[in-house]
């Protein structure tokens, strides 16, 4: 899954960087992104949440992890388009959000079309799992705190209890 993700980003980043239109493009959505887009760190936090919460607590099969690993990512994902799109179109126009939100679907959509194939997007983990999207929102409801550990902690976690378990 690294491999996916690490591959899709390098040709994004040749894309960008490559040609003088790809940079030029990049820089002026990307600066959108600053000390005051503090909507991706709150989704990111939540993320730690929810895949702590599927590395401590969701039981059973590989089948049960990846669903709820799946389903935590269509989240993020879903929270980072639209945090983008909110902090974005202020700063550097409307176009910044759906350019960046395609270009981070790019770096991950290889692990959606491997892993997550059978949850295609958040709707469906909604239609099929609403007890666990509804414990995600819990999450990531009101008086969410801010986590205190990388997200590679609970990556890990999954990731072992996958292999071993």
């Amino acid at each position: 899954m690294f491999n996916l993700v690490s591959q899709n980003s390098r040709q994004i980043i040749s894309e960008r960087c490559d040609s003088t239109e790809g940079r030029s493009q990049f820089l002026g959505h990307i600066r959108c992104l600053d000390d005051e887009t503090n909507k991706l760190t709150g989704c990111l936090n939540k993320v730690i949440a929810m895949l702590q919460y599927t590395a401590d607590k969701v039981d059973g099969d590989e089948k049960e992890i990846l669903t709820a690993s799946c389903c935590a990512a269509h989240y993020i994902f879903n929270c980072f388009v639209k945090g983008i799109d909110e902090d974005c179109k202020h700063k550097t126009g409307v176009e910044a959000g759906p350019y960046l939100a395609e270009k981070i679907n790019q770096m991950i959509a290889g692990v959606f079309d491997v892993a997550c194939k059978n949850y295609p997007s958040i709707e469906v983990c909604e239609a099929q799992h609403p007890d666990l999207m509804q414990h995600f929102h819990q999450l990531a409801g009101e008086g969410f705190e801010r986590q205190k550990v990388s997200i590679l902690v609970p990556l890990i976690k999954i990731a072992h209890k996958i292999k071993y378990e």
